[in-house]
């Protein structure tokens, strides 16, 4: 299995630059997305633009991939904030892990938040001028993650079943709340697999939202229900609605080089298919690929990450994106308390109304020293 760095790893400058700018190289033009709770990815995914799934561990593994919690010993609890700007979104999460009691089994739990108050537009039937509707936009997830290693340093199976509600809402001109779309109240889960090829590579196959999942808040052909208003054909307007399902049905895979067989060093590519927001377009399915490079010098991370995203049928909602942050990591020693501390972004290079995301993530890691 992957143990973290020592503080004495170094390697040239020039070096770290160049993997990190093959992995964004190739992350913009091929194989994203982490998926956990609509509003929060968890800072070190976000910051490597979701391309973590076989580097991840700890609480990051918690989100991106349950079966990598076993991929390193560790006892970590973290909290994590994210924040879409221009839509007015925040998302707010903790999550404890604990590989280190049991050689073969690890064992998280967490629960994640989201807050969000976009607005859509629309033009009313006999009115002279559109008009602007604030909406609520509601999800909480809470999760048991479970990771097995089947085979010592080569095969570990994860699952992570959990409960998630998400609502879409808003307040009509009598002073009434009304639901946008059907609230949801499921139980889903996540399944996944680790593989180390000699502690060289990791592979990485994770399935999400198994059951449970939601479909999106409009499609091409409908928007949300928005009764007792009655619309113009053709003017709705979503602006920074989500189009993505809030809880998508998905499947996705990663690959992490790591050149110094431990994470002081991983080149990260990854690839992500969701089957439910755009399933009304004929089962269209949606693509993200992206690459991450994170390079751990002493207590420092410095993460860089890109990639693209198809969206709907056709390029004209193609989107490509940049993340980035930094993370300061204080070991636990044997009796002693750690830190994990990050800051992270990714912001939209293209596509209609570009978006910014920001997080970030504060944790304890713990070593009792067995």
């Amino acid at each position: 299995m992957i143990s973290f760095p020592r503080t004495s790893a170094f390697v040239r400058l020039p070096a770290l630059l160049a993997c990190l700018g093959l992995a964004l190289g190739l992350g913009l033009a091929a194989p994203s997305s982490a998926s956990a709770n609509p509003g929060l990815e968890g800072g070190r995914n976000l910051a490597l633009g979701g391309a973590t799934r076989a580097s991840a561990t700890g609480a990051s593994a918690f989100y991106a991939n349950p079966a990598a919690m076993s991929m390193s010993r560790s006892i970590e609890v973290a909290t994590d904030y994210q924040a879409a700007v221009e839509r007015n979104s925040h998302g707010f999460g903790i999550a404890a892990v604990d590989s280190m009691n049991s050689p073969r089994v690890a064992l998280g739990l967490g629960y994640s938040t989201m807050i969000g108050v976009p607005k859509i537009g629309f033009q009313e039937l006999g009115a002279e001028s559109p008009r602007e509707l604030k909406m609520s936009h509601r999800a909480q997830e809470v999760g048991l993650g479970l990771s097995v290693v089947i085979l010592k340093r080569w095969l570990v199976l994860g699952v992570k079943p959990k409960y998630q509600s998400s609502s879409l809402r808003f307040v009509d001109s009598d002073e009434v709340r009304r639901d946008a779309q059907p609230t949801l109240h499921a139980f889903g889960v996540d399944v996944g697999a680790s593989m180390s090829i000699l502690g060289w590579v990791n592979l990485a196959f994770v399935g999400y939202n198994l059951n449970g999942p939601k479909e999106p808040a409009y499609t091409a052909d409908t928007g949300p229900k928005l009764d007792p208003f009655e619309l113009e054909p053709g003017s709705f307007d979503p602006k920074y609605l989500p189009r993505i399902s809030d809880y998508p049905r998905g499947f996705a895979h990663g690959v992490a080089v790591l050149p110094f067989r431990s994470l002081r060093l991983s080149i990260n590519f990854d690839g992500a298919y969701d089957v439910t927001t755009y399933a009304a377009d004929d089962k269209f399915i949606r693509k993200t690929y992206g690459g991450s490079g994170e390079y751990i010098l002493g207590k420092l991370a410095v993460r860089l990450g890109g990639g693209w995203d198809s969206r709907g049928r056709g390029s004209e909602d193609d989107r490509g994106y940049i993340s980035g942050g930094i993370g300061v990591l204080k070991e636990a020693t044997p009796g002693k308390v750690g830190l994990v501390a990050t800051v992270g972004f990714s912001r939209d290079l293209s596509g209609l109304l570009p978006q910014t995301y920001l997080g970030a993530n504060v944790g304890l890691r713990f070593n009792p020293g067995f």
